[in-house]
């Protein structure tokens, strides 16, 4: 009995200590299959952001790479796309509050050869209980990357990003 009680207070802090994730937004590309979900990890309890997360899938939708960021993290900048040595999709998160949401700056390598970069505002706001992502002002679940191509020499970078209907 002593031990049937032990257990479940292990399991009622353990519920009470996780986050629950939800799924912002879903990203593809021109380059290849494989895609991108941006979400985040909300505590249950609080509804508060914990953390961000980036899951990177394949063709067939096996998820082959995930990543976690704090907040403080979000504060300073990340890379979420990185290709030869080169930075390619950066954010970088301001205003935020864990409660309400945050603005976020995506930052995209558009020419790997001169170093020029695009920048594009998105935000991530609380609506209830619920949380969305918005794209250029405006609520969006899907992006897709274009590629910036150059003749004879390939991609060089991401020409644009585009709300999916």
């Amino acid at each position: 009995m002593k031990l049937l009680i032990q257990l479940s207070i292990v399991a009622f802090i353990a519920t009470k200590l996780m986050a629950a994730p939800v799924k912002l937004v879903h990203i593809t590309n021109d380059e290849d299959k494989s895609y991108y979900h941006l979400g985040i990890n909300v505590d249950d309890e609080t509804l508060e952001v914990e953390s961000l997360y980036k899951n990177e899938f394949d063709q067939n939708g096996k998820v082959i790479s995930t990543q976690t960021y704090t907040l403080q993290q979000l504060l300073k900048g990340v890379t979420l796309v990185e290709r030869s040595d080169r930075q390619v999709v950066k954010i970088k998160a301001s205003n935020l509050n864990p409660s309400d949401g945050a603005d976020i700056t995506i930052d995209t390598l558009y020419s790997g050869i001169n170093g020029e970069r695009k920048h594009y505002d998105a935000s991530v706001e609380r609506v209830g209980s619920d949380w969305k992502f918005n794209f250029e002002s405006r609520a969006s679940s899907k992006l897709h990357f274009v590629s910036n191509k150059k003749f004879l020499i390939g991609t060089i970078g991401i020409k644009d990003i585009k709300r999916v209907k």
